[in-house]
């Protein structure tokens, strides 16, 4: 089941990847339509930081759930793999849509 959801959390962090990659392409004309697009990139943003958190720590219970040092080292290096997975996916898209 643990199984399930994390790789439930790596695509909904790809998707929301692409949602932000499309807000940022859309450039508002009026001040009310540039107000909901920040609100939009905050929400997603939030998403974004929420998995940050919950995708170490599935990764950390399928490991057994060690309270001990090696516990930490899990979460620790879970937590910097899926931001280096974020923002290497985040600027393949960029380069891409760039083009």
């Amino acid at each position: 089941m643990l199984i399930l959801f994390l790789a439930g959390a790596i695509l909904l962090l790809m998707f929301i990847t692409k949602r932000i990659l499309s807000i940022e392409k859309n450039k508002p004309t009026t001040g009310p339509k540039e107000m909901l697009q920040i609100l939009h990139s905050l929400f997603w943003g939030l998403l974004v930081l929420m998995l940050f958190f919950l995708i170490p720590m599935i990764i950390w219970k399928l490991s057994g759930g060690s309270t001990n040092w090696d516990g930490v080292y899990i979460i620790f290096a879970s937590a910097i793999g899926t931001i280096v997975f974020y923002f290497g996916y985040y600027g393949r898209l960029k380069a891409k849509h760039l083009h």
